[in-house]
């Protein structure tokens, strides 16, 4: 159910992933999916958080300084720094 949920939200809005993030959030979310990077015993997993980190990305990129999650994706896109 968890995952269903994920995946509507992905559908409708990507702003979901940067919303109300802080750095200690992002930090440890970006080091969490870091490392469905690196599992060895599927392709398929690494392939998909891939396009998904690129997708976020992609997005992170988009947001203007009015946006509501533009502090988030700003702190995705730096980790931070």
């Amino acid at each position: 159910m968890l995952m269903l949920a994920v995946l509507a939200l992905w559908r409708q809005d990507l702003g979901f992933f940067f919303a109300n993030m802080t750095l200690e959030q992002t930090r440890a979310f970006n080091l969490d999916a870091g490392q469905l990077l690196l599992r060895p015993e599927a392709i398929l997993i690494r392939s998909s958080a891939a396009r998904t980190f690129g997708g976020m990305f992609t997005f992170a990129l988009s947001y203007t300084p009015s946006d509501q999650c533009y502090e988030g994706g700003q702190l995705y896109l730096t980790d931070g720094l």
